[in-house]
């Protein structure tokens, strides 16, 4: 799996720095951010997108173990699912901390990213390496 995790870094490092600079962009546009708040939040973006990667391999071999007749489209589809739920608690989260609608499409750009682009490119990697 490590193999795979390696040979996926060239969706999975495009992918977090994607988020990276959307977070960037918000946070400095924040009223009251530094920028060792900035460093911080950069790093743990990219140490969080890096372990999402490796969980999104885990979760790929579980659902072809699963569902070994069509892994891909099964992938692709609780991919979306996943993106459609987060983003609907992203607009719940939005009354509770009194966010702007512009963090929530913000934040449904990012869940859509993530999905679209593990969910279409990661089976194809993961395929062309076996």
């Amino acid at each position: 799996m490590v193999n795979e995790f390696i040979k996926s870094l060239g969706l999975i490092l495009p992918m977090t720095v994607i988020i990276m600079i959307l977070e960037a962009v918000a946070t400095k546009h924040m009223q009251g951010s530094q920028n060792s708040a900035l460093a911080g939040t950069m790093s743990s973006f990219l140490i969080s997108g890096l372990v999402f990667g490796f969980i999104a391999i885990f979760a790929y071999h579980k659902i072809a173990a699963r569902w070994p007749e069509n892994p891909d489209q099964m992938y692709l589809w609780i991919a979306l699912a996943c993106a459609v739920v987060f983003t609907i608690l992203a607009v719940a989260f939005r009354t509770m901390i009194k966010a702007d609608w512009v963090a929530v499409a913000r934040w449904t750009s990012m869940n859509f990213g993530w999905a679209i682009g593990y969910g279409v490119y990661l089976p194809r990697i993961l395929s062309a390496i076996k």
